[in-house]
């Protein structure tokens, strides 16, 4: 955590110094159990409740919500059509150049941007607007949320290029939680919180827009609690 604190340090060019690492028995944090907790992994759901535990032991506060305000970000990006539509302005004349230096798999879905039309484009800008207000507004009682980083331990490179269909099942599976903290412009850090000698599991400390030093904070008083 100090080396990602010094890291968003000199990309911010702050000169005000690192923060200091927050007092965990004042710290009051949110889960969310609307999206971020479902379908998880048995290896996931047991090494993220662990962690709750450890944090709880050590004096923060935590609370258990549904938040069901999450359940909006399918409306507010239908099958990533946000990102898609900015990846494919922003991708659309190196494609054009040299398509073949793309992973096929990855073209594909930045190409579906090209049918997203402005007026689309601009709904779902507005949608994200309110999305983010309201977010915002579920998430103020609390000093962060807690998730897992991703809801599957990571699937071994056969198992994932078995075919396109277990690919895509697979990616959008794994971007789930963090792509959901993207669309309501939030910040967040991941955590390892998984027992040693057993596949990495994350436990992710997200915070709302503007939040991110605050979010350092949290995460360099709760690295050593976390982790096992």
């Amino acid at each position: 955590m100090a080396d990602c604190a010094l890291l968003d340090q000199v990309l911010a060019a702050d000169i005000d110094g690192l923060p200091s690492p927050a007092q965990l028995r004042s710290l009051r944090f949110a889960v969310p159990k609307t999206v971020f907790q479902s379908d998880l992994s048995p290896a996931v759901a047991n090494a993220f409740t662990a962690a709750l535990g450890r944090l709880s032991a050590a004096g923060a506060k935590i609370s258990d919500l549904a938040m069901a305000e999450f359940a909006q970000a399918v409306d507010v990006n239908p099958r990533g059509a946000l990102f898609s539509a900015e990846a494919y302005w922003w991708h659309r004349q190196r494609m054009k150049d040299g398509a073949d230096k793309y992973d096929p798999r990855v073209i594909v879905w930045i190409r579906a941007g090209e049918t997203v039309t402005a007026a689309t484009y601009i709904d779902i800008i507005k949608l994200r607007e309110q999305f983010i207000r309201t977010i915002s507004a579920a998430a103020a009682p609390y000093d962060a949320m807690l998730m897992p980083t991703i809801p599957e331990t990571a699937p071994t490179i056969a198992e994932a290029g078995k075919d396109d269909d277990t690919y895509i099942s697979l990616n959008r599976r794994m971007l789930r939680n963090t792509g959901f903290v993207n669309l309501f412009d939030g910040c967040a850090l991941s955590i390892p919180c998984h027992e040693p000698g057993t596949a990495p599991v994350g436990m992710m400390i997200a915070g709302t827009q503007g939040t991110d030093r605050k979010i350092l904070a949290i995460g360099l008083a709760a690295e050593d609690v976390i982790r096992v």
